[in-house]
């Protein structure tokens, strides 16, 4: 009852972390002391969490000049661009965690920003592979699904390090909510820096400029942030039970499988044998994913202590997430192939979102807990779903200062928000000892949602343009999708505020 007491008088981002203090012991993280060394320490971690949003931006902003580059492309198909990078960061967040927890987390990070460094170097090769005769647009794919793993393995991992570096407290609060600032700072840097090559025909540079920021995030990382020691599991010392590496197999296989088949179905046509076949696949390998999670000694995600709060919170992220995305890729087809803007006009249109995205972390900073945490999480839901209403019903000749505008103000109350009070509400939802998973849970549902959810936005996209005469109402049938997907989410955050409500009345 005291420590209840304790808790009702701090800050949300506190009342979450209050429960830490003994897995933080455990890990035996080298605290940060003084400000110029939190600030260090804040500065590289979110410079992983700006450099995955960038890294996304990258398929998205410059996609129509990439795929006029790479004439094998399919017509459609630069959505891959994008739906491939979300993917393997969606399927291997859970499994780096796991990974940074045996290893160490410092290393493991490292290790995924070298990967991501290695596949950026890799992707700007795809015009050169294109010229010599080759596919290019299938190498610029795979190099954009294997980029995806990069940033998988370094941002929970920093995430933990940061996390576990500052004690409960104001200060810790401020640090987080300005991480998580990083989501819209990130794809506004990426967005612009990647159009201004690709409007002078170079697009290829904006991934070998990736790769030269990568190695030197992957330096900085070495000097600057604290080791960490693996956690110990007590009774277990087999690696593979440690690891739960049937758990790691059956879920990227289920999860790249049932994504695939989203997201290759609106080129090939849903009646095509092999999607379905992919897709029976993919759910039969999640069942046994599930099953393998509720008999294993040390499950990647802990199902059997989840409950209808976290299902909650989790569908939320998912819904959310998933309209952001489609809000971001569709937005800029608009922009671009119906407004003919070209890409770097429609990189400054999306730049009001790094500003906004300030004022929000210092909003949520500063948040009391209890009840304003649900009633901030619910609002971070209006947020996307506002911002797609907006663009879905923009006027073709509208000037950009209206709905474009507007919509960019918004969605950062979901970009910002909606994660780090994910994260608050499963702490205080799932028992200690589970806890440190949370992190890269919230991280592999918003990335997996994505994908599929790009997946979707085709689907309806083909289909209400389906004789390729009315671009127009092919994205915004993709935008509806993307309003269903955050209303979806506002009806799951306004039940997870109710039954909040009706638990405290009782």
């Amino acid at each position: 009852m005291q420590t209840n007491a304790v808790e009702d008088d701090l800050p949300c981002a506190s009342r979450g972390y209050l429960y830490q203090e003994q897995n933080l012991l455990e890990k035996r993280p080298v605290s940060a002391q003084g400000f110029s060394q939190e600030f260090s320490l804040l500065g590289v971690t979110s410079l992983h969490q700006i450099l995955m949003f960038a890294g996304l931006s990258q398929g998205i902003a410059p996609a129509l000049e990439i795929a006029n580059s790479l004439t094998n492309l399919s017509e459609g198909q630069h959505s891959w661009f994008t739906a491939g990078f979300v993917l393997t960061l969606g399927v291997f967040t859970i499994p780096s965690v796991r990974l940074g927890e045996v290893f160490g987390h410092k290393r493991i990070l490292i290790c995924g920003c070298l990967w991501y460094a290695f596949w950026s170097l890799l992707a700007g090769f795809s015009q050169t592979v294109h010229n010599g005769g080759y596919n290019g647009a299938t190498f610029f794919c795979v190099c954009r699904a294997m980029q995806g793993i990069g940033p998988a393995l370094s941002v929970p991992n920093g995430f933990s390090i940061l996390e576990a570096s500052f004690p409960p407290g104001q200060r810790k609060d401020t640090a987080l909510s300005l991480y998580s600032s990083g989501a819209p700072l990130g794809f506004v840097i990426g967005s612009v820096m990647s159009s201004v090559f690709a409007v002078n025909f170079a697009w290829e540079w904006c991934f070998f400029v990736l790769a030269a920021v990568c190695f030197s995030a992957a330096g900085l990382s070495v000097l600057i942030l604290p080791q960490q020691d693996p956690r110990k599991e007590c009774c277990i010392n087999d690696i593979w039970v440690k690891l739960d590496f049937t758990g790691i197999i059956l879920s990227a296989l289920g999860l790249a499988l049932f994504s695939f088949a989203w997201n290759q179905a609106p080129a090939v046509g849903w009646r095509t044998p092999h999607i379905y076949f992919l897709l029976i696949i993919g759910v039969l390998l999640l069942a046994a994913f599930v099953y393998n999670e509720t008999v294993v000694a040390n499950p990647l995600v802990p199902l059997r202590v989840m409950n209808s709060s976290t299902n909650l919170v989790l569908a939320c992220v998912a819904a959310g997430w998933g309209c952001f995305v489609v809000w971001a890729f569709y937005l800029f087809q608009i922009m671009q192939a119906v407004r003919d803007w070209d890409c770097l006009v429609a990189s400054a249109a999306v730049v009001p979102m790094a500003v906004e995205s300030l004022a929000v972390a210092f909003l949520l900073a500063y948040l009391t807990p209890g009840i304003e945490v649900y009633w901030a999480f619910l609002v971070s839901f209006i947020g996307f779903t506002s911002a797609s209403v907006l663009v879905a019903t923009a006027p073709l000749d509208q000037t950009y200062w209206a709905n474009i505008f507007v919509s960019t103000l918004l969605l950062p109350l979901g970009i910002v928000m909606a994660g780090p009070l994910a994260t608050i509400l499963l702490r205080n939802s799932l028992p200690e000892d589970y806890r440190r998973v949370i992190g890269g849970l919230v991280l592999s549902v918003l990335a997996y949602s994505m994908s599929i959810a790009l997946g979707m936005a085709r689907t309806v996209e083909t289909q209400v343009n389906e004789i390729k005469l009315d671009v127009l109402s092919g994205y915004r049938g993709a935008q509806y999708c993307g309003i269903g997907l955050g209303g979806l989410g506002t009806l799951l955050a306004s039940a997870l505020l109710f039954q909040y409500s009706s638990n405290r009345s009782t």
